[in-house]
Order: structure tokens, then sequence, then C-alpha cells
């Protein structure tokens, strides 16, 4: 609590008017008040989870006919209350399989992790790069999609024009209509397990209802299925989790747990003051290595992290639970005008002894403002 409060304190020097301060204690103030606001202090009044974690499964948001998927969230969890009025904006999760089974020995699996900027990339041109064998050098076959915000529209969206949803995106594709989550795992016959986070923006005349959120899109069946609900900062964020299973060719079964995250850009201005949104990620990826502990693993997404990785402490968090792989290709990730060039999606492995992981960042953005990253995950030796 000394450290918080001197801290803010601190930060009040560079608002003090300078003709009552000698330059020197000015200048001062002003340095060691900017970095205390960079640096990620918790606000130690504000109460949330620990890293116990329980199942859950009251709202309606997260109930589906037929579909069997998992909830979970932390422990003493503070706010149920914001977390309801979101979930009451979205339609329930989305299971649907429309792979045609592929059988036979499997000893790497390809990912790609994408935010895919509400319907503006174009994810079937990704996937024929993949299954032409533009992108890796031979075509790919069986792989697994993790895609950060995309939608969904239908009648299973709620009618909502509440105060606090977000902005409206829409962005359209450089080719080809805008096509939602569900019509696109259906076009490129993948399976897909899609998590609704929050509406798209109000409802705008003559437009039709829109979630937005997480999707794990697969050409292997996906089982044990979960969501985490992390802990609400500016909006509700819920990772989808998914398990996948192979056998080697050397006879070995193989399994790994798969999960797509996509945490906050900005914390609640009354949760962490001055923090920028590094308490609230390090509290959401505290929450994702409570709810995750199987090994092998995967996590990937946009982990939003906008300050530099020196005082991003959710990269270190991911990175102590999810060690792998030690090096990986730094190229940014996200582009926007008037604006530095910035890395902010990631792919986190924790692997038995006889696995090893590598990922790259891929050149084309395919219409999103992210570029995609694709990872392989070799399944070698007596797993």
């Amino acid at each position: 609590m000394f450290a918080w409060v001197c801290a803010r304190v601190l930060g009040l020097g560079v608002c003090l008017p300078w003709r009552f301060l000698r330059p020197r204690v000015a200048l001062t103030l002003a340095v060691v008040g900017a970095l205390a606001c960079a640096l990620p202090f918790d606000n130690p009044y504000r109460k949330y989870g620990g890293s116990d974690t329980r199942d859950i499964a009251e709202m309606s948001c997260r109930r589906a006919p037929g579909v069997d998927v998992r909830w979970i969230e932390l422990e003493d969890s503070t706010e149920s209350g914001i977390i309801t009025k979101w979930c009451a904006t979205v339609g329930p999760v989305v299971v649907r399989d429309f792979a045609t089974p592929l059988t036979g020995p499997l000893d790497s699996l390809v990912m790609i992790s994408w935010n895919v900027h509400v319907g503006g990339g174009d994810i079937p041109a990704l996937v024929e790069g993949l299954r032409s064998g533009a992108l890796t050098g031979a075509p790919v076959d069986r792989f697994v999609l993790l895609l950060q915000e995309v939608h969904r529209t239908g009648d299973d969206v709620p009618a909502h024009d509440e105060d606090f949803v977000p902005a409206r995106i829409e962005s359209a594709p450089p080719q080809g209509p805008r096509m939602d989550v569900v019509e696109v795992a259906e076009v490129l016959e993948l399976s897909v397990f899609y998590v609704p986070s929050m509406q798209n923006g109000k409802l705008l005349s003559g437009a039709t209802e829109e979630d937005r959120g997480n999707a794990i899109l697969s050409t292997e069946p996906l089982t044990d299925l979960a969501a985490i609900e992390l802990p609400f900062e500016k909006m509700r964020r819920v990772p989808a989790v998914a398990t996948i299973t192979g056998e080697a060719t050397s006879g070995h079964p193989w399994r790994i747990r798969i999960v797509n995250v996509h945490l906050s850009n900005r914390s609640q201005l009354s949760y962490h003051f001055g923090t920028g949104g590094m308490v609230g990620r390090l509290r959401q990826a505290r929450a994702i290595c409570a709810a995750v502990t199987e090994t092998p693993a995967a996590v990937a997404g946009d982990f939003n992290t906008w300050a530099p990785s020196a005082v991003e402490r959710s990269l270190h968090v991911m990175r102590r639970h999810f060690p792998l792989p030690a090096e990986y290709d730094r190229s940014p990730t996200f582009a926007v005008r008037f604006a530095p060039d910035r890395r902010i999606d990631y792919f986190f492995f924790r692997l038995e002894d006889a696995q090893g992981a590598t990922y790259r960042r891929l050149d084309d953005r395919y219409g999103s403002d992210h570029f995609p990253l694709i990872a392989t995950v070799r399944f070698d030796g007596n797993l």
C-alpha cells in the first residue's frame, strides 16, 4: 500500500505549478511521477479473486441446447453484476462440426492465431494459403485456427441498445462478402467453437444484431470444451478452450489443450488508476494460468500488450507458466496509422520433453489490422 500511495502522490508532481518549485525539484517530480504512473502498480483497495477457480453456468449466454461447455472463473469474483449485464447482450455459444473426418497419424499440428477485426480478415484466403502450401512450402490439410474478434449474426443474438456496449466494428474484407464465423466454418468445412464476449455495438437502423468474441476453427474434432470468464475490465473477455487429440506415426497418442485469448486493451479507471491496462491484463493472465493446468497446452491470441515488455507483467506471468518457445519471431503484429507498430500477439506453449513448437509472423494481414501468427507443434517420441 505504501508503494502505491507514494507513486500516486509523486505522480501529482507533474500537475503542480512550476513557479512554486525549484526547476530541479520540479523536473525530478515530473520524471518520477511519469515513471510511477507507467509502472503497473495495483490499487490495494481493489479486491479481486485469487488463484483458485470454480465452475459457473448460471447465465443464459452460457447455456445452449445440446452443447456441453464448462465455464470457469476465479473464486471470490466481485464483478458478477457487471458481467451479468454484458452477458445478457450476447447469444449462446456455438458448437458445430462441418469438418470432413480426416484419419491417419499426425506428427505435427499447424496452428494460426489471428485477430480478424470483426469481419475484415479474409479467412478463406488465409486457409487457401495453408491448403495450397503457399504459407508453409507444402500443403497443410490438418490445422487449427484461433481467431479473435470474430462475429456472429442471426436470431440467436438478442436485440439490445445498452449504453455500456462497445462501439460497432463492421470491417469489410479485401475481397468477397463479410461472413460471420459460423458461415466461414461451414464454407471451409471446419469444426467451430465460438464464445461471444460482447455485443458488436448498439443496434443500428437497418442493421442485424451481432455479437463478437473468440472462436476455434479446426479440421480436427474439438473436445472437452471450456470458456474462461476473465476478471472484468473495460470490456467482457472470454477465452475459448478445447482439446485436440491424435496419434503419431510411432503409434504414441498425444493430446493438447488449446486456449484462444483476447485480453483487455485498457482497464477501468476506477480499478487501477494510471496503469493504462497493465494491471488489468495481469489479472486476466493470472486467471488463464490458474484455469489451464494441463500439459501439453498452447495459449495464443491478442494480448493487447501496448506497453514496453519490461513493464507488461502479464507477459512475464504467461512465460513463467508457458515457457516455450524460448526464441520466436519478434516482428510487430499490429499496425495503425500515426502510431508505432507494436507486437501484441503471441503464442505460449507448455509441452512434454519430447515435443517442440515454433512460430512466426506472416507478412500479409489479409484485410485485418493484425498480422496472423503461424505455429507448428511437433509430437515426436514416446509421449
